[in-house]
């Protein structure tokens, strides 16, 4: 079919659903220094929400989403 087809790595993190969910990893990401490409939402178990973040460095989000 001449589909271009890529495999990434990704963040996925199980949050409450709730208001501000998204804006408040992104600021954790964000004020790590670490850009973001993309994030998107979907519905999870229950009254939860995965949240996917594609980041130019995983591991040092995964670090700031972790942080206290």
């Amino acid at each position: 079919m001449g589909a271009n087809v890529e495999v990434e790595d990704v963040l996925i993190v199980g949050v409450p659903n709730k208001v501000g969910q998204l804006q408040k990893l992104a600021k954790k990401i964000s004020d790590a220094g670490v850009d973001i490409y993309y994030a998107y939402g979907s519905p999870g178990a229950g009254k939860t929400t995965c949240l996917v973040f594609k980041t130019a460095n995983d591991g040092k989000a995964l670090k700031a989403i972790n942080a206290k």
